[in-house]
């Protein structure tokens, strides 16, 4: 196993974005994670005016699985040099 953490992203322009960043945000209201629902609701407010501005660029996924650690995966970074420094903030 690598040590690379997995990264999946999911794009502004994805149909299914909004209500997946939805119900993420839901998700941390009913754990009580009232700073991380006010970021990903920030993140919503983004997604949501992105769209509106580029509707014509939304579409529905499209793309192939890249596995951790290979190039455009966005996980190159080891796990242990992810997020430096905030490692008090992930509860872990």
């Amino acid at each position: 196993m690598s040590d690379v953490m997995p990264v999946f992203v999911i794009k502004a322009r994805d149909h299914l974005s909004v209500g997946t960043v939805e119900t993420y945000r839901k998700l941390c209201d009913d754990l009580g994670l009232r700073e991380q629902s006010k970021q990903v609701s920030r993140a919503l407010a983004e997604i949501l005016e992105w769209r509106s501005a580029h509707p014509d660029e939304c579409k529905y996924p499209d793309h192939d699985h890249r596995p951790a650690g290979s190039p455009g995966s966005g996980s190159e970074v080891p796990a242990s040099q992810d997020n430096q420094g905030q490692e008090a903030n992930d509860g872990e």
